[in-house]
């Protein structure tokens, strides 16, 4: 399935209902199934269902074969979509500038690897990746190597490890980072 929000705007002079069934047919033929463009105007319980369905397969797939690209055009998202990124997923907003595309938070956790509340290892979240975006809440970034952060722009914290501790249980590489723009703020 294909969510997408192009053509949906109430400007747009054919039937909305025609105009998203062939935007997501052109898109998947395209793009491929896997492949998800949702627009500010996607129903927020929709887009939130989708991303947690992604997440659930991908979260702990380290050696699958599904591949994510989850594309968000310009705009402003609602605040209760969560993006939570997992392996084989990429999460881009498609602006010209990361300003351009603002989610509420997204997130990249290290808990699949043990039930154990003290075993947040993110030195085994690879192969994934967020660009051009702004998120406007605290976001964790709890990643290893082949994963990247490219022009993305937090308006809160950014948490290099996951459980906002530290210590040897909570440790990560950190992935790459380039051109991240991160508002610090005192605690």
């Amino acid at each position: 399935m294909l969510m997408t929000g192009c053509g949906t705007k109430e400007s747009s002079k054919m039937d909305t209902k025609d105009m998203t069934t062939r935007d997501a047919e052109f898109h998947t033929e395209l793009f491929g199934e896997n492949t998800y463009i949702f627009s500010p105007e996607d129903d927020p319980g929709q887009v939130a269902q989708t991303l947690d369905a992604i997440y659930e397969k991908q979260e702990a797939d380290q050696f699958g074969e599904a591949r994510y690209a989850i594309y968000f055009m310009p705009g402003e998202y609602d605040e209760t979509i969560e993006a939570d990124v997992g392996f084989y997923t990429q999460v881009a907003g498609l602006g010209e500038l990361p300003t351009d595309t603002k989610l509420q938070s997204l997130q990249c956790t290290a808990r699949w690897l043990s039930d154990d509340p003290s075993n947040h290892n993110a030195c085994c979240n690879f192969w994934r990746g967020v660009e051009n975006m702004e998120l406007e809440t605290n976001t964790m970034w709890a990643v290893s190597q082949a994963t990247f952060m490219r022009r993305v722009q937090v308006d809160g914290a950014l948490f290099l490890h996951d459980e906002y501790g530290c210590g040897l249980q909570h440790r990560s590489d950190d992935g790459f980072r380039l051109t991240a723009a991160v508002a610090f703020q005192k605690l």
